[in-house]
Order: C-alpha cells, then sequence, then structure tokens
C-alpha cells in the first residue's frame, strides 16, 4: 500500500540535535524545555518501507544542484562526526547520477 507521509519528531536537543524524515521540512520549532520539534512532509506516494526517520548528533556535507527546469536543490549527506572526508564519493555519485539523467534525457532515452 502507498501513503504519502506527514511526521513530527520531538527529541532533546542536546543528544539529537539533527531531526530528519522524508520530504520537506515545514516546521520546526523550540519546545522551551531542552527539547525541539521538527515536522516534515513528503508529498510522493511510497511504500512504508521508504520512509527515514533520523534523530541523532551527525556531521553534514551540503552541495547543490540545478534542475532542468531551473530550480536549485540542496544536496545534503549526514554521516558520523569525523568521517566527512569519507562520504565525498556519496556527493560525486548524486551529482554523476543527475549528470546522466539530463543526458539521457537529451538523448531521448
Amino acid at each position: 500500500m502507498l501513503a504519502v507521509y506527514t511526521v513530527t519528531i520531538i527529541a532533546d536537543k542536546e543528544t539529537c540535535p539533527l531531526l530528519l524524515s522524508n520530504g520537506n521540512l515545514i516546521e520546526k520549532q523550540d519546545l522551551g524545555d531542552g527539547r525541539h520539534m521538527a515536522r516534515w512532509h513528503d508529498p510522493f506516494m511510497k511504500p512504508s518501507y521508504l520512509f527515514a526517520l533520523v534523530a541523532g548528533d551527525l556531521a553534514m556535507i551540503e552541495d547543490s544542484f540545478t534542475t532542468m527546469s531551473g530550480r536549485d536543490v540542496a544536496l545534503r549527506i549526514y554521516v558520523e562526526h569525523g568521517k566527512a572526508a569519507r562520504a565525498g564519493y556519496a556527493m560525486d555519485l548524486a551529482q554523476a547520477l543527475d549528470a546522466m539523467g539530463r543526458g539521457a534525457l537529451r538523448a531521448g532515452i
């Protein structure tokens, strides 16, 4: 069964400064008691086994690309602290897949 997901994550700010899920961050809030909240909405229908939720303390590497329609999209990869240098290949792969997709579209594949 496919579904659209909206999730609210509440966690301790000190131990879980990062709150992630599928889709778009639609709200975040400091709850004032050492906790914070993030609400994510993924508008694309998917099976439950593709749903993801992460709460923790992770490092991030970031880049961006521009879609064929001209929209800027942020690429973020989260890793354990001290291991960001090892994740560069994942960013390279994400950008290579985008470039391959553009080439396939131009070639009519």
